[in-house]
């Protein structure tokens, strides 16, 4: 065997050589249509021989045969993701950077509807680094489709946790968290959906679960979810939380030191916003709004603009009097609309603030205001939503008439157009006059308003 082994070397010299030329080819490898498209000639016996995909695909109906030449028609995106793992196992290094592209190029809507798949492919090879980039940067932009994906449950482990340790993973905090804790009672064994209910627990399944996810710990941002939503979410998971760790949160929360061991920076242009209503995912989509990036709902990797809260209704009083008292002179401003009994809002982006002059509350109250007139704005808008936990339910209403975007009422602190929003407090309705849509079709009682300022940052 050894004095054959020159034999073998030379042998394997040669026929490698195949792979480099396209003498004698039988195969075409099409990836793509029309113009946007590239053919790679291949020898069939080397495919076969070397790849199970390639001898299953060359024997079965799913490839053509015109001139005596076996050629691969357009495949399905799973077709072509195999087809690049062939490649990359053939050390056809052309073909699978050129299937990235295509991916990448002609095949990102497929890409992003199948990215469990997609990542669990591309993280096995080590040339497939451009879509695996591509999935884990479109999955940070936009990661509300991946998280409610009907496979998000099958994610590799590891996969997961570098997103979560991601500071460009636009997400809120306490949805990481939700996220995270599901995804953890589906991978742990003897845990499921039948017994969610953790108030029936023992301490073998918070141990269990807190094995499956200790790793994961030290990467959330627990100073970024609110004191309300840790009470809420994460204290029934304690014993899941190292014991240090849990008291430097609760210390955070009860006294504001900031905690030694879990002092995250908040994620990339996703710090937590002082709102009731608002996460900030919509607050990102607000900003788009205002630098009028209307559609898709789209995220920045970088928010343009800061919001600081200076009214709310439940903590200032529902009145015009609180209302123009508390917002006077901050300039361009955002007021959100919760109304009571339902997960709607309505709100808007009022460009030029709160430019009136009141010589007293008293004469507020009594009807005497100035600058009773139109003012116009090209950048005012109204937005509403069915159901703000889902983001896709946002939805934008423009001004179309600016020289009557807004109107200093003695009536209404918050008044868009000709009563296209109108709210004095506890109560409001919404008609379509000089924005784009009408937003309610009824009057509305009010559960709660906001108010903030806009700022650039």
């Amino acid at each position: 065997m050894t004095s054959q082994s020159p034999f073998i070397t030379t042998l394997i010299r040669d026929l490698s050589q195949l792979l480099e030329q396209s003498n004698n080819y039988d195969v075409k490898i099409q990836v793509g249509e029309n113009q946007n498209s590239k053919e790679f000639k291949a020898h069939s016996n080397i495919l076969c021989a070397r790849c199970p995909y390639f001898k299953s695909a060359l024997s079965t109906n799913w490839v053509t045969k015109k001139d005596g030449v076996v050629s691969l028609d357009e495949q399905s995106g799973g077709d072509t993701l195999s087809l690049m793992v062939a490649a990359d196992e053939l050390l056809l290094d052309e073909l699978v950077i050129y299937v990235q592209d295509y991916f990448v190029t002609d095949q990102c809507s497929w890409v992003q509807q199948n990215f469990v798949q997609v990542l669990h492919t591309v993280f096995r090879l080590s040339n497939c680094k451009k879509l695996q980039d591509f999935c884990l940067e479109s999955i940070c932009e936009d990661p509300q489709p991946f998280f409610v994906s009907n496979n998000f449950n099958e994610l590799d482990k590891e996969i997961l946790f570098g997103l979560v340790k991601r500071e460009d993973l636009r997400i809120d905090e306490t949805e990481m968290w939700d996220y995270l804790i599901q995804w953890g009672i589906a991978r742990t064994p003897g845990l499921d959906q039948n017994n969610i209910n953790i108030s029936n627990w023992n301490s073998l399944y918070f141990n269990s679960l807190k094995e499956t996810l200790d790793q994961f710990m030290p990467y959330i941002r627990f100073t970024e979810i609110s004191p309300a939503d840790f009470y809420d979410k994460v204290r029934p998971y304690k014993l899941i939380l190292d014991h240090d760790l849990y008291e430097e949160i609760m210390e955070f929360h009860f006294k504001g030191k900031r905690p030694k061991n879990a002092d995250l920076p908040a994620r990339i242009a996703y710090s937590r916003i002082d709102s009731v209503i608002l996460k900030p995912k919509h607050a990102a989509v607000i900003s788009n709004w205002i630098e009028r990036k209307d559609s898709p709902l789209i995220f920045s990797k970088k928010n343009a603009y800061q919001f600081n809260l200076i009214y709310r209704g439940t903590r200032d009083g529902f009145s015009n009097v609180a209302i123009i008292t508390k917002c006077q002179n901050f300039g361009a401003y955002i007021v959100v609309i919760k109304i009571r009994g339902s997960n709607k809002v309505v709100g808007g982006y009022n460009s030029l603030g709160y430019r009136r002059s009141m010589s007293n509350t008293q004469g507020f109250q009594s009807g005497f205001l100035t600058q009773m007139e139109w003012k116009y704005s090209l950048d005012s808008f109204l937005f509403y939503s069915d159901d703000m936990k889902n983001i896709d339910t946002m939805h934008l209403s423009r001004v179309s008439t600016p020289n009557q975007a807004h109107y200093a009422s003695t009536h209404h602190a918050v008044n868009f157009g000709n009563s296209d929003l109108i709210c004095n407090g506890l109560a409001g309705s919404c008609y379509k006059n000089y924005y784009q849509y009408r937003l309610l079709e009824s009057e509305f009682t009010t559960e709660e308003i906001e108010i903030f300022a806009v700022n650039s940052q």
